[in-house]
């Protein structure tokens, strides 16, 4: 399994200890206690803290494991580099130790990484833990080595690893859902990163009045985020790799209220450890004069709950071919047409609106709920006109001869 290999190659030694250049000098680079394993694992991973091995570490308990990386020489004479990157916020410790009665010190040019600390003068004492304005770059130690009158200069890189917070889905930026009256979207959401992220719902808007019918974030009857669940993953041969994805999955729930509004929800995906954090929105939009028709219902159950009428007749007249008779119950899923569309023109009222198509004001704003303020009324907006009557008849009972 992929956590024994690796607690194989970590066990093999405590320090790394390596002669540079022209032997004059030995670095010993010490652990990191980064990584942790579980020791009845469910899956093959260690994790690279300890809270996110516990949440999968069941049956057994979470134990340390130490990482020692090495500086491998590069291609340029006396430049060395730290094989595997470092983390913000992880600490490591390196000694530089003379030989042969070699005089050794810190270079001015180019000196320490901003943050690290040296002790010492042979041997000198390195101590650094990155902090996030070090992430994505090459951080380069210098050591001036004198041995015999000759003056060597040795170079350490280390990298820390880049601050990558990134969206795998959506694909781009406020990507419209139509969303029918009575029926859910999900969406899931996938965030990418080099470091531990999570990710949260921010801001919840809807247009075209935001200030007086946006939802609340935390109504689930409109908008509900799921559990996220990520692990880290490092390679048997210890080396860290990005972490898999962050996911939720977002559900909107089209519900009465919302109908001829579009809603933009915006989530965050952050990092802690590097400050890093990405939005992305996505829009819903409800269309008006359209319901998505659910088990055991009516006409007249439709008419009453979104039209504010007992008149089940201008409903099944918009709709005849649904069912040919009207008392039966409607399909599940099936599309309901609640009236047709009308542009706001210019000059237009709720009330010269009402009178041209027979009807009323308060019927006006309860089969558009968008529209909270009679005199916010501009031209361009859309309005669902029920069918042109304002009078609520009654089913037409058969006459029985006695």
């Amino acid at each position: 399994m992929l956590a024994y290999h690796l607690a194989r190659l970590l066990v093999l030694g405590s320090i790394t200890s390596l002669a540079l250049g022209n032997s004059n000098i030995q670095v010993v680079v010490h652990p990191i206690y980064s990584y942790w394993n579980c020791t009845i694992p469910t899956v093959d991973e260690l994790f690279l803290d300890e809270l996110h091995c516990q949440r999968v570490c069941l049956a057994g308990f979470c134990e340390a494991w130490t990482f020692v990386p090495i500086f491998n020489e590069a291609s340029d004479p006396n430049v060395y580099n730290l094989s595997y990157p470092i983390f913000v916020g992880q600490s490591i410790k390196i000694t530089v130790t003379p030989l042969n009665s070699a005089a050794i010190s810190v270079t001015q040019d180019p000196g320490l990484p901003i943050g690290m600390q040296a002790s010492g003068t042979g041997p000198i004492n390195l101590t650094w833990t990155p902090r996030s304005f070090a992430a994505g770059h090459l951080h380069t130690v210098g050591i001036s080595v004198k041995a015999s009158n000759v003056e060597t200069m040795v170079y350490l890189n280390i990298s820390v690893a880049s601050s990558v917070v990134s969206w795998q889905s959506p694909p781009y930026d406020l990507m419209e859902h139509e969303v029918l009256l009575g029926t859910s979207q999900q969406v899931p959401f996938t965030c990418n990163s080099t470091y531990p992220t999570s990710i949260s719902l921010v801001s919840l808007t809807s247009h075209p009045y935001p200030d007086q019918n946006s939802p609340a974030l935390n109504d689930t009857t409109v908008i509900e985020l799921s559990p996220d669940m990520s692990y880290p993953l490092i390679l048997s041969d210890g080396t860290p790799v990005l972490y898999p994805p962050s996911s939720r999955l977002l559900s909107f729930h089209a519900r009465r209220g919302l109908e001829g509004q579009t809603l933009v929800a915006c989530l965050k995906c952050s990092s802690a450890p590097i400050q890093a954090s990405n939005t992305r929105c996505i829009a819903f939009r409800v269309p008006l004069c359209k319901y998505v028709a659910r088990t055991a219902d009516t006409f007249l159950a439709i008419s009453r709950a979104y039209l504010g009428s007992l008149n089940w007749r201008r409903l099944w007249n918009m709709n005849s071919l649904v069912s040919p008779d009207p008392n039966l119950f409607i399909q599940d899923g099936q599309v309901i047409h609640l009236g047709v569309n009308y542009t706001v023109q210019t000059g237009d009222t709720l009330l010269n609106i009402a009178i041209k198509f027979r009807t009323t004001i308060l019927n006006l704003m309860e089969v558009n709920p968008y529209i909270a303020d009679m005199n916010a009324l501009e031209v361009g907006y859309d309005l669902c006109i029920p069918a042109c009557t304002n009078r609520n008849y009654l089913p037409i009972l058969p006459t029985i001869a006695l």
